[in-house]
C-alpha cells in the first residue's frame, strides 16, 4: 500500500471526471457523477468503526477509560486512539455533508480519493460558474478535506482550477482569507452534520473570494515581467542569499531555479499572447514546477511510481507544495503592486 494515494486490492482509491489529471491515477468517469457514483468509483465506500482500547494489568486486559480506537473496518488499519468524544465522519456522510452545503445537483463531483491508507480523504466539486483571465479559463471549485486520524478537522475551501494545466491554485488572499469566506472548519463531534447551514453561510461569500482572486490574476497578467524580476522571485521563493550566485547553491536549489526559469518560457500556456512575459506566466511556472517537476524524497523514487506521484499530489494540494504556490502568489502580488 503506497504511503500517499491509497491502493487497496490493486485499486487506487480515487475517481475523476473528464480529462485525465496530471498524476494519472484513479478511475475515470465520462459523465458528471452524483455523490453515490463518485464514492463507489473512488473505492471509498468503506466505513470506520470505534473499538475500546485495552491495557494489560495483572495478566488481564482492562479497558482504558474514555479512550477509543478508530479503525478502518475492511482493512483493520488503526487510524489512531482518541477521546470517546471524538466522532468519526464516515466517507458517505462527508459526501452527504457536501451535498447539503452546496445543494444536491448543483456541483459536479470532479475528483475524490484518499491518502495514507484512508486516513485522509478529499472531494473536489466544480460549480457552474467560470471566469476568464488573459485568454485562460478558471472554474470555480469547492474542496472538502477530512481525516480519520485526527490530524485535520473537516475543512471546505474555495479554489480556482486553471483548465489548460489542470492545476489547482489554492490562492486565498493571505490574511483576509477567512474574513472573505474562503474556508470552513468543523471539529469531529456528534453535531458536525448540523453545521451545514453554517458552512453554507460561510461559503456563500464565494463571490467575494472569486472576485478578489480574479482581480489578483488580472493584476499579474497586466504586469510585464523581465528576467531580472524572475530572479528576484526565485531568490525570495527559494531563500537564496543575495551574495551567492545560483551556481553556488546546492543541487536541488539549482534544479528548482532552472526549472522555474525554463517553465517561465516553455510552460503550459505561457506562450499564449497576454500571458507570455508577465507575472502571471511566472506564477504558472511555479505552479507547474510544483505539480510536475518538484523533487520528491529519494526513498519514494525507489518505492515506486504510484507512491512518488501520490506524494507529489498530496504536497501540491495540502502540503509544502501548496505553501510554495501560496508564497509565489504573495510575492508576485507584492511585486505587481510596486
Amino acid at each position: 500500500m503506497p504511503a500517499r494515494i491509497t491502493v487497496t486490492n490493486d485499486q487506487a482509491e480515487m475517481m475523476y471526471v473528464g480529462e485525465t489529471p496530471w498524476h494519472g491515477l484513479g478511475t475515470h468517469l465520462d459523465a458528471p457523477s452524483t455523490a453515490e457514483e463518485a464514492i463507489v468509483a473512488a473505492h471509498m465506500d468503506w466505513t470506520v468503526i470505534t473499538q475500546p482500547v485495552y491495557t494489560e494489568r495483572d495478566k488481564a486486559f482492562v479497558s482504558i477509560e474514555n479512550k477509543l480506537a478508530v479503525i478502518r473496518e475492511d482493512t483493520g488499519k488503526v487510524f489512531g486512539v482518541f477521546s470517546d468524544r471524538y466522532t468519526p465522519m464516515q466517507n458517505v456522510d462527508a459526501f452527504k455533508f457536501f451535498d447539503t452545503v452546496v445543494g444536491a445537483g448543483e456541483a459536479v463531483y470532479h475528483t475524490a480519493g484518499s491518502f495514507n491508507g484512508g486516513s485522509q480523504v478529499w472531494i473536489l466539486a466544480r460549480m457552474p460558474e467560470k471566469f476568464d483571465v488573459a485568454n485562460d479559463t478558471f472554474e470555480k471549485y469547492i474542496l472538502l478535506n477530512n481525516s480519520h486520524d485526527g490530524t485535520k478537522a473537516l475543512t471546505m475551501i474555495l479554489t480556482g482550477v486553471r483548465v489548460v494545466c489542470w492545476n489547482t491554485n489554492q490562492y486565498a488572499l493571505g490574511e483576509n482569507k477567512k474574513r472573505n469566506g474562503a474556508e470552513f472548519y468543523a471539529r469531529h463531534t456528534p453535531h458536525v452534520m448540523n453545521r451545514a447551514n453554517t458552512a453554507q453561510n460561510v461559503l456563500g461569500l464565494s463571490k467575494v473570494y472569486f472576485h478578489n482572486l480574479m482581480l489578483g490574476l488580472e493584476r499579474l497578467a497586466s504586469k510585464e515581467f523581465a528576467r531580472g524580476d524572475l530572479e528576484v522571485l526565485v531568490r525570495e521563493l527559494f531563500h537564496l542569499k543575495d551574495d551567492k550566485n545560483f551556481e553556488e547553491q546546492n543541487k536541488i536549489v539549482r534544479y528548482s531555479v532552472d526549472e522555474v526559469n525554463r517553465l517561465f518560457e516553455e510552460g503550459k500556456g505561457n506562450s499564449v499572447a497576454g500571458v507570455r512575459g508577465t507575472a502571471y506566466a511566472a506564477l504558472n511556472a511555479v505552479t507547474e514546477y510544483v505539480d510536475y517537476y518538484r523533487p520528491v524524497a529519494r526513498k519514494l523514487v525507489t518505492a515506486g511510481v504510484v507512491e512518488m506521484i501520490g506524494k507529489r499530489f498530496q504536497s501540491a494540494w495540502f502540503g509544502s507544495g501548496a505553501t510554495l504556490k501560496q508564497n509565489a502568489w504573495d510575492i508576485l502580488q507584492r511585486m505587481s503592486k510596486n
